[in-house]
């Protein structure tokens, strides 16, 4: 079975937590591409794909493909959102959404 993009099981997370009722919106931070080919981030390295809320909770999500591997940025911003009270997580799938409680 073929993976999905990384791109199709972030649509399926933002429609899942939409209908659930939650404001939800997709963080696109390419930023800004140096001529080295590198990217200087349009928010903040490691900041995470999704956000989202509802009732009082808060929270982001950091979407990966069954084989995509996160970085230490990702991982220390996810950690700092735990340290504000918020959600925090990757999900590879709905299912892990789910999981979470959302």
């Amino acid at each position: 079975m073929k993976d999905r993009k990384e791109s199709d099981v972030k649509r399926a997370i933002l429609d899942y937590l939409r209908a659930r009722g939650y404001f939800a919106l997709a963080i696109r931070n390419t930023g800004i591409k140096k001529p080295n080919g590198a990217y200087i981030p349009a928010f903040r390295k490691g900041i995470a794909d999704i956000f989202f809320a509802k009732d009082g909770v808060w929270g982001w999500c950091e979407v990966k493909t069954s084989k995509g591997d996160w970085t230490l940025w990702q991982k220390a911003f996810l950690e700092e959102v735990k340290s504000y009270g918020g959600i925090a997580f990757v999900a590879r799938s709905v299912d892990n959404v789910i999981a979470e409680g959302l």
